[in-house]
């Protein structure tokens, strides 16, 4: 069962994927070793997300979109994003192997579009959902056009944790997927305190990024081709 996607201002606002709160603080934390060696999966892993994200966004067209004046333009969006991911993934150079979490990352997307059509939102809400998607997937979309590792390059992401300009060291750091920030469980705590702390290599896309103490916040993660990205997080 797929879990209920957030919308936070991005949906208000990677929101890299605070104050922690009971349900986190009970939850088994996920950590991510800075030295994390990525998992690679075969070219072909690609087709079932790819075709998910087609097929769900077609449904939600056909559900929702009649009756909601937003929704065509981010699903147009959203189209546009997975045709892009989709050649170029098709015509990779010998279709070498790549990152599984890129492949779950798209699937996230699509499960996320997947579960529109029966949940029966509001416009605002469905509209709030359907942006985080294709704002994800147009991150994913640019970083491929300007990556020259190839469609499906990740990003070593490092956090800063600051308070008024000066570095605060000792600070735990969690991220997660945008899509997933309601669910205390699939949030992951760095292996190293800051500063900096490490997320390891995460795919493209928005995440939502917090410390220990303070709220979470929206993190836009690649777009430009670059491997490396750094963060700063304010800390309370």
């Amino acid at each position: 069962m797929v879990a209920k996607p957030v919308s936070v201002s991005l949906s208000a606002a990677l929101g890299v994927f605070l104050c922690a709160s009971a349900a986190i603080a009970q939850s088994t934390p996920k950590t991510t070793p800075s030295s994390e060696k990525v998992e690679m999966v075969g070219w072909r892993a690609a087709a079932r997300p790819l075709d998910d994200l087609a097929a769900n966004a077609l449904a939600v067209q056909t559900s929702v979109a009649a009756t909601n004046g937003k929704a065509p333009d981010l699903l147009t969006s959203i189209r546009t994003s997975t045709t892009f991911l989709r050649d170029r993934w098709t015509h990779s150079m010998q279709h070498p192997p790549v990152p599984k979490t890129y492949i779950d990352s798209l699937q996230l997307d699509a499960d996320t579009l997947g579960t529109l059509p029966a949940r029966k939102l509001s416009d605002q809400d469905t509209n709030a959902i359907l942006q985080d998607v294709a704002d994800d997937l147009e991150v994913k979309a640019a970083h491929c056009k300007a990556s020259p590792k190839g469609w499906a390059s990740v990003i070593t992401v490092s956090v800063n944790t600051v308070k008024q300009g000066n570095p605060v060291a000792g600070m735990e750091v969690w991220y997660v997927p945008k899509g997933w920030a309601d669910v205390p469980d699939r949030w992951t705590r760095c292996s190293k305190l800051s500063s900096p702390a490490v997320a390891g290599q995460l795919p493209p896309g928005k995440y939502m990024l917090r410390v220990a103490s303070g709220q979470p916040v929206p993190v836009k993660v690649g777009g430009n081709g670059k491997d490396e990205q750094s963060v700063d997080l304010l800390v309370p």
